[in-house]
């Protein structure tokens, strides 16, 4: 698979990049700006020579902050993380400066961005992941920890702590129907049972995760 990707241009280093719908891309840098790109398949050149499938990558929407003028990056630091909703047409956008926008397609074309009513998180949201129905999603962050946010009102609904050392952030989380796994910078990974505000069901410390950890997480989730 090749890729022609000369028709945009990152503002410096790509930090993440989610697919959405069967053709379009969202990409996030280091700079803070997200772009919403199209995925065009070419047809090949000649049908009596096989050749890879080539893709070109355009800009096809601009992502602007609802409010806002010019072209400044949506967010003050790196974006970190892209979230598509199951269901409707709508992504989450995370970044480094601890703030999550909602965004959403203008019928002119452009996409609008909306900053939640309070910061994320006070210092940087890493990850951000919608649960399967869509109705909550779940952000990781370094000094609000876990969460889980109403998807329409969008307000915290409840936080999650494993009772370690709060000064080492989350960096990752994955719901998986009632339970949410996370993990720590320093490489524990917890369940959670997201219907309680309690401690986590099971945390592992394993650097190398060759004790055992996948068949306790398994029993946990599945139990």
């Amino acid at each position: 698979m090749l890729l022609d990707h000369t028709g945009f241009k990152v503002d410096g280093s790509v930090s993440c990049i989610e697919l959405w719908g069967a053709s379009k891309l969202f990409v996030g840098s280091s700079s803070g700006s997200l772009k919403c790109l199209g995925v065009q398949a070419q047809e090949a050149i000649s049908e009596d020579v096989e050749e890879p499938i080539q893709y070109q990558l355009q800009e096809v929407a601009r992502v602007r902050e609802d409010g806002a003028e010019g072209k400044a990056p949506l967010h003050s630091a790196a974006v970190s993380a892209i979230a598509v909703h199951p269901v409707e047409e709508t992504v989450l956008s995370a970044g480094e400066d601890g703030q999550i926008f909602v965004l959403q397609a203008e019928p002119a074309g452009s996409i609008v961005a909306t900053k939640m009513n309070q910061p994320a998180d006070w210092f940087a949201i890493y990850d951000v992941k919608y649960s399967s129905s869509g109705n909550e999603f779940f952000s990781a962050g370094a000094a609000g920890g876990l969460q889980m946010w109403d998807a329409r009102s969008k307000s915290s609904v409840r936080k999650y702590s494993d009772g370690n050392d709060a000064n080492i952030p989350y960096m990752s989380v994955e719901p998986i129907e009632q339970h949410l796994l996370a993990g720590r910078e320093n490489g524990e990974i917890s369940v959670f049972d997201t219907r309680f505000e309690r401690g986590a069901l099971y945390t592992h410390g394993s650097d190398t995760l060759e004790d055992g950890f996948h068949s306790s997480c398994v029993w946990t989730i599945r139990r």
